[in-house]
C-alpha cells in the first residue's frame, strides 16, 4: 500500500478527522513507509495544515525536529 492510498482510504472513512489523523501518524511512525527526513527515531512534532481549517484537506505538513528546524 502506498501512503497516497492510505491517506485516500482514511479520507473516505466514517472516522472523525482527529482519529483519522492519529491513524495516519501511527502509520508514518510504524516504519512501513520511507519518509524523509526520518522523524521516527528522534523527538519531533508533526503538524498538518488544513484548508479550510477543521477540514480533512491537508495542504501542507510542517515538522519540527529536535534542532527546532522546520522541514
Amino acid at each position: 500500500m502506498t501512503l497516497e492510498t492510505l491517506v485516500d482510504a482514511l479520507r473516505h472513512t466514517e472516522l472523525s478527522d482527529r482519529d483519522a489523523v492519529r491513524l495516519l501518524i501511527a502509520a508514518l511512525e510504524s516504519g512501513d513507509f520511507d519518509v524523509a527526513p526520518d522523524f521516527t527515531t528522534r523527538p519531533s512534532h508533526l503538524r498538518l495544515i488544513y484548508d479550510p481549517p477543521a477540514s480533512f484537506r491537508v495542504v501542507d505538513v510542517v515538522m519540527l525536529t529536535e534542532k527546532r528546524a522546520q522541514q
